[in-house]
Formats: structure tokens, C-alpha cells, sequence
């Protein structure tokens, strides 16, 4: 349980403008572990450019805009690659590469996770095509979260992924994120 507070008439000369900008401290205080915040004017800025960002997120996901990177996983035993991971990076244009726990919570917060992870899914299909038409035999990982797993279209997409691109059960492999597992969500 968190609380935000906003005090009459630093914070605001009316109920609407309290409100908002108390509500604003308790989602800061939530964001930070605390049992309460009080209203700072910084908290407006930091809100403004959070909605400025999903914004572009939602442009950038529509635009095809966010790279895949692929991480090589290495077998430690006989050091050869075994596989990849493919990550998803965000570019941009204004503010360079955005790191990608701000990006995928602000996906996460917003509903935008959905697409996103759609167009991660489908960046890691059409390069497991790629690498196994050019001859290069290794498993590609994707991670997916917890609102993923919830996803109730998630196993249609998948099978039409699967079909468009050709690809074989083993050429993919899906992992858990971190915050899937933390969460104490149950998967039915």
C-alpha cells in the first residue's frame, strides 16, 4: 500500500489538480518502494517525458523501428555457440539507444507489451529463417513476460508464425523474463 501527497496551495488551488498530482507521488512512491511520497513539481517533467517516450514506443513498434539483437549462448562444456538470445533494442532518434528495462516497463504499464512482444516475435522468426536458409543450424531464444503468458491470442500468433515462416519447433525456444517469475502470477 502506497500514498502520495499534495498539500493546499503549494501543490494546487483545486480538487482536480490535488488529486492528479497526489496520485502522481503515489505511483512514484510505488515505483520506488515507499510508503508514501509527497508531490514534487519534478514529478510533472518526469511524467511528461514518460508519456512523451510511450508515444514514440507505440511509433516505433508500428514503425518496425526496434532491433533485434542476437546474444550468442555458449555451452560452456565444449565452449562451442549453441544458440542465440534475441534482444530487443531500441534506437532512438532523439534520445539514443533507450535502455531496455525503461522501455519494457513503460510497454508493460501501457498495453503496448502485446505489440511489442508480437514484433519481437516476429523479428526472431524471420531470422531464424534467414540463419537456417544461409546454413547456420542454432536454436534463436525470445523472451516472454508475464502479461504475455496471459495473452489469450498468444498461441494463434505463434502457430501462424510458424507457418508463415517455416520454421521448426526446434529453431525457437521461448524463456521466461525475469520479472515473469517474480511476479507471483500463476499461468493457467
Amino acid at each position: 500500500m502506497c500514498a502520495g501527497v499534495a498539500a493546499f496551495p503549494g501543490h494546487g488551488t483545486d480538487a482536480d489538480a490535488l488529486v492528479r498530482r497526489a496520485r502522481m507521488a503515489m505511483f512514484d512512491a510505488r515505483r520506488r518502494g515507499k510508503d508514501c511520497t509527497v508531490f514534487a513539481t519534478e514529478l510533472e517533467a518526469q511524467r511528461s517525458a514518460r508519456l512523451a517516450l510511450m508515444l514514440d514506443l507505440r511509433r516505433a513498434i508500428e514503425q518496425k523501428a526496434l532491433l533485434l539483437y542476437c546474444q550468442p549462448k555458449v555451452d560452456l562444456a565444449s565452449r562451442h555457440v549453441c544458440g542465440a538470445e534475441g534482444l530487443v533494442r531500441w534506437q532512438h532518434p532523439t534520445q539514443g539507444m533507450i535502455p531496455t528495462e525503461e522501455f519494457v516497463r513503460i510497454a508493460e504499464t501501457s498495453g503496448l507489451i502485446t505489440p511489442l512482444t508480437y514484433r519481437v516475435l516476429e523479428a526472431a522468426f524471420q531470422q531464424s529463417y534467414a540463419w537456417h536458409e544461409s546454413g547456420l543450424d542454432q536454436p534463436l531464444s525470445v523472451n516472454l513476460s508475464a502479461c504475455d503468458l496471459h495473452d489469450p491470442a498468444l498461441v494463434d500468433t505463434l502457430q501462424g508464425l510458424f507457418a508463415t515462416w517455416g520454421t521448426k519447433p526446434e529453431w525457437i525456444q521461448f524463456e521466461l523474463t525475469e520479472s515473469a517469475l517474480m511476479s507471483g502470477d500463476t499461468v493457467n
